[in-house]
């Protein structure tokens, strides 16, 4: 199950800015070196057949987490995340616009009214700091980020061989 991360909970809620202003205003890389980062992520990823855009929207997260907390009681949750996240780096979708949050949301089956109320309200405000809370706990700072069993943590993107010495000890652990 996909868990509630922001990774910058005190940017302003309901704005964006392009993600290579912010790898130079945020995490001071210079403009060229954000653009060849980013680029070069592109390649990759059409590599793996994945669409990839550089001038993609950067922004706080907390609004999609609550619907993505909505999804989840539908039994939705991984699906409506991915679809939004994958449409996101493809450059067709921007996460930070309600309008297109609740579009990729009903496509999920989430009903539009519902959807809409979350974003226009508090709703499930509670469970996006809570999951922000374990997080914190198990000393996650950043994503993508996997706990196994509650506890064992890996981040960033692993190799085939550290997850399977991970699920190898978290399976030693629960039989020992």
């Amino acid at each position: 199950m996909l868990h509630s991360f922001e990774l910058h909970p005190e940017w302003p809620r309901g704005t964006s800015e392009p993600v290579l202003d912010v790898a130079t205003r945020v995490h001071g890389v210079r403009p060229e070196r954000a653009r060849a980062v980013e680029e070069e992520m592109t390649r990759r990823a059409a590599a793996e057949g994945l669409p990839f855009v550089v001038d993609r929207p950067a922004g706080n997260t907390f609004d999609v987490h609550r619907v993505l907390q909505l999804a989840h009681r539908s039994g939705v949750g991984t699906a409506f995340f991915t679809d939004l996240q994958t449409e996101c780096f493809a450059g067709h979708v921007d996460p930070f616009d309600s309008a297109q949050v609740v579009a990729v949301a009903t496509r999920h089956g989430l009903p539009e009214d519902d959807t809409r109320r979350v974003l226009a309200s508090g709703e499930f405000t509670q469970e996006v700091h809570a999951d922000r809370a374990r997080a914190r706990a198990l000393g996650i700072t950043g994503v993508p980020f996997a706990v196994v069993g509650g506890r064992l943590a890996v981040a960033g993107a692993q190799s085939v061989e550290t997850y399977s010495q991970v699920l190898a000890r978290a399976a030693a652990e629960v039989s020992a």
